[in-house]
């Protein structure tokens, strides 16, 4: 029985020792493929450890240990000596075949280990840093990508085209930019332009930085050098030259961008960006019959929210084409309570509202209100009646009428949010303002649509009168994202830059500001 146990023991322990063996082997190997120089000195030590104990105490064991490490030595060796006299663009060539390999086959580790070699072995070669920067990036290792990127895309010289095309995606991933990113967004792409002058995606890069900044001049002249632009380069060239005046190459390019979108369409049926592409080029051409036919179209999966906002874009647009028109005015207010129906929180119902109140003579004025004072008897659309004679009172400076009418609306209609914000910003006029209830009152708006930038807005606005800067410049920022060209909104942000003492930042939004006043 004491020899069965015996044999037993032995038979754990020579399991135990092949288990450890093999593990350490693997280790040992696997860390091999990135410096096998440095290993096969490693091993040399642990073998003579192994031959050391031999010699002071002869053991299986010691033997045992001894023997896979001496066989990885041997081929360690064969490894260096065959590494060492390789030539060095073999050794490259190896490498970066191996890297691509490992990228290819989703082996992130082993692609690092692969182009760090390759950066030890030929220097900071622009390609590979780029490659370990994007591998980086899809870690999620921000500091990492950051050093790399210097190291390759630095804003003095140009270097690769792709390393300042990356930098400067990168930047405008983020939906607000300061001011000091703008231009270092500029620069790189700059630096692009130095290396390829007519790169199309660094000219349409340039041209969104411009026309989000007011420059729509310099925006015209980077998408007119674009020689193959896409649908949506020609899109936003058709729109740069509307807004300069330039009707002939503005409708060319609503056209041509029109023609690439709908070739999309027929191939992707199912597609709702497709169908928003060709929406947003039917309504820059002012094709609103055929937008809601398109719209009419949607598949059935299609979210129902996301269509109803598309039509009240279709309907907001047309209101302010038929008030340019001139159309009549009970054509306008049907349009716009279409908008209001589609959606209950349209910017674009509140613009056409208070330009059509607005810009109307003194007998438009008594026509709409009469129109208005009718439908309000007859019980048709009141909650929306009560909007326009609420805004209509303000813009006569009659906030005691207005804020009923607009009290009556949004009581009449929670979901009539557009009422909600005249009413808040209503309050804020009232002497003394009422900045308590217009904070309250936006604040439950602002928790049930936060994605409204008209409301958010409105809400910087009382925070910044009620000295809570920082709360009220989040705000503005998030509305400016949505709203760049909006004078108001960056006024007040600029004073509430300099409430908070941030004097630099608000000095380049003083001079973005001017650029947007004189394209006027």
């Amino acid at each position: 029985m004491s020899e069965k146990r015996r044999s037993n023991s032995w038979g754990k322990r020579i399991k135990r020792a092949l288990s450890r063996a093999w593990r350490r082997f693997v280790n040992l190997f696997d860390d091999l493929r990135a410096a096998p120089i440095n290993w096969f000195w490693a091993i040399v030590r642990f073998v003579g450890v192994q031959l050391s104990k031999w010699r002071r105490s002869p053991s299986f064991r010691s033997f045992f240990l001894g023997l896979p490490a001496a066989l990885v030595m041997i081929l360690v060796g064969y490894l260096t000596v065959i590494t060492w006299y390789s030539p060095r663009s073999s050794l490259v060539d190896r490498y970066n075949l191996r890297a691509q390999q490992a990228i290819a086959a989703g082996d992130t580790r082993y692609a690092k280990l692969c182009l760090e070699r390759l950066v030890q072995i030929r220097g900071e070669d622009p390609n590979t840093l780029l490659q370990l920067a994007e591998l980086y990036a899809n870690e999620d290792n921000p500091r990492r990508v950051a050093a790399l990127m210097q190291r390759i895309a630095p804003l003095d010289r140009a270097t690769i085209p792709e390393a300042h095309l990356w930098q400067a995606r990168n930047l405008l991933a983020k939906r607000q930019l300061t001011p000091d990113e703008v231009k270092v967004v500029e620069q790189q792409l700059a630096n692009v332009l130095t290396l390829r002058r007519f790169d199309p995606a660094a000219r349409s890069l340039l041209g969104q930085v411009y026309s989000q900044t007011g420059r729509d001049a310099e925006a015209l002249e980077m998408y007119q050098g674009i020689v193959d632009r896409s649908p949506g380069d020609s899109l936003r060239l058709a729109e740069v030259a509307a807004r300069l005046g330039k009707s002939a190459v503005a409708r060319t390019s609503g056209e041509e961008a029109l023609g690439g979108y709908q070739a999309i369409l027929d191939r992707q049926r199912d597609s709702w960006s497709a169908r928003q592409d060709v929406v947003r080029s039917l309504i820059f051409l002012e094709r609103f019959v055929d937008s809601l036919q398109v719209l009419r179209e949607t598949p059935a999966e299609v979210d129902r929210d996301l269509l109803r906002g598309a039509l009240a874009s279709v309907y907001g647009t047309w209101t302010l084409v038929l008030k340019q028109q001139n159309a009549p005015v009970q054509r306008q207010i049907d349009i716009i309570e279409k908008t209001l129906r589609a959606d209950p929180g349209s910017t674009l119902a509140l613009d056409s509202i208070a330009s059509l109140l607005q810009q109307a003579d003194d007998a438009e004025l008594i026509k709409i209100r009469a129109i208005l004072n009718r439908m309000l008897v007859v019980g048709q659309s009141t909650p929306l009646v009560h909007l326009c004679l609420g805004t209509d009172a303000i813009l006569r400076d009659d906030f005691d009428a207005g804020i009923k009418h607009l009290r009556l609306a949004y009581q009449s209609d929670a979901n009539l949010v557009v009422a909600a914000n005249n009413l808040a910003w209503a309050l804020m006029q009232t002497q003394p303002p009422k900045l308590t209830e217009a904070l309250q009152l936006v604040d439950s708006v602002v928790e049930r649509q936060p994605e409204l930038a008209a409301v958010r807005e409105t809400r910087g606005q009382v925070l910044l009168r009620l000295g809570k800067v920082d709360e009220a410049i989040a705000e503005l920022e998030y509305a400016l994202r949505e709203l760049p060209t909006s004078v108001v909104t960056r006024e007040s942000l600029i004073t509430a830059y300099r409430l908070a003492g941030m004097d630099a930042v608000a000095a380049e939004h003083e001079l973005i500001l001017k650029h947007i006043n004189d394209q006027k």
